[in-house]
């Protein structure tokens, strides 16, 4: 027993001593910085109990004992490494899997802007004030609508909802009380052009369970300005 001691403490040393220089030669590159505490607490933990192995080997051999009061003193901050480390590992996991989450919803919004676009239907959605926040491709060509950095505008057209007077935006299918049955809507610009279009409505609520917007949807018309075609729902003035 006398002899298998000192081996054990000397075998520790040697085993935490290893674990401690492949957790610092492990690269840090990339890494959040939860994966760097959890890194160099697991490193402090390892450093203590090398540190208490060596004072026993120390001790054993009969060179000193001078590192014993030492030793007691960092063997207390061993359980504070290893929990606070194991805390740092458990929020770069949960820091991990919010971060697949955000890919995985930024792959869906991408679809989900890709079929909307790729829709033959107009669709616009409109804020609480009737402004046009998002308009898919069709939308876009229809209404003149050119979206930059992200905002929509508008070539200073009106929009003149049912019977309700002509307004600069489409506030008209927020107020109108016929919901989201087909509306009749008449676009014009400032030249003259008119777009008679018909719109299919759907409310949008905010978090308070309030009115926070809306998206509706129209078939394009048969003329554009674009070819100067005349149908239907698109006339000259």
């Amino acid at each position: 027993m006398n002899v298998a001691v000192p081996l054990i403490d000397l075998a520790g040393f040697v085993v935490f001593a290893i674990a401690g220089i492949f957790l610092l030669r492990t690269s840090s590159h990339g890494e959040s910085p939860t994966s760097s505490i959890a890194k160099y607490c697991f490193f402090g933990a390892t450093a203590v109990y090398t540190f208490a192995m060596f004072s026993n080997v120390l001790e054993h051999a009969g060179l000193t004992a001078a590192l014993d009061a030492a030793e007691d003193y960092l063997e207390i901050l061993f359980p504070a490494f290893f929990v606070y480390g194991g805390y740092a590992l458990y929020a770069r996991q949960r820091e991990n899997e919010l971060r697949s989450a955000q890919r995985v919803a930024v792959r869906s919004r991408e679809m989900m802007l890709g079929i909307l676009d790729a829709a033959p239907a107009g669709i616009i959605v409109l804020d609480a004030a009737g402004r046009i926040t998002f308009a898919n491709e069709t939308a876009k060509q229809t209404l003149d609508l050119t979206d930059v950095d992200g905002v929509v505008h508008t070539p200073g057209w009106s929009v003149r909802v049912a019977e309700s007077p002509a307004a600069p935006d489409f506030a008209g299918l927020i107020t109108s009380p016929l919901g989201h049955r087909g509306l009749p809507v008449v676009v014009e610009w400032p030249d003259g052009w008119r777009v008679e279009l018909t719109v299919q409505t759907e409310q949008l609520s905010d978090e308070q369970g309030r009115l926070g917007g809306m998206v509706a949807t129209f078939l394009p018309p048969s003329g554009s300005r674009s070819n100067g075609g005349n149908g239907s729902t698109a006339v000259t003035g």
